[in-house]
């Protein structure tokens, strides 16, 4: 049979889960300090990237989208996305 597990096992226990959890986290983060640019990014409705306009071609982003909706008649739509260099 087990024995109950005392108060101070069980802080110690999840202060060792708590530590670790905090170690994957710090090893997950994704390193700062990376340049980023803006783009338009056409989506269909999943919110999957179909195509990626420069951000000063907004127009045609909107048109390639219109043209998407049009040609498949699945809803399309243009979204501002952030992206490294």
């Amino acid at each position: 049979m087990s024995r109950r597990m005392s108060s101070k096992g069980r802080l110690n226990r999840l202060r060792d889960e708590a530590e670790a959890g905090e170690k994957e986290k710090k090893a997950a983060a994704p390193v700062a300090g990376g340049a980023m640019r803006v783009v338009w990014a056409v989506c269909d409705i999943g919110g999957k990237t179909v195509k990626q306009f420069p951000y000063p071609q907004k127009e045609a982003a909107e048109a390639e989208a219109r043209g998407l909706t049009a040609a498949t008649g699945q809803t399309h739509f243009v979204k501002r996305d952030k992206v490294s260099f």
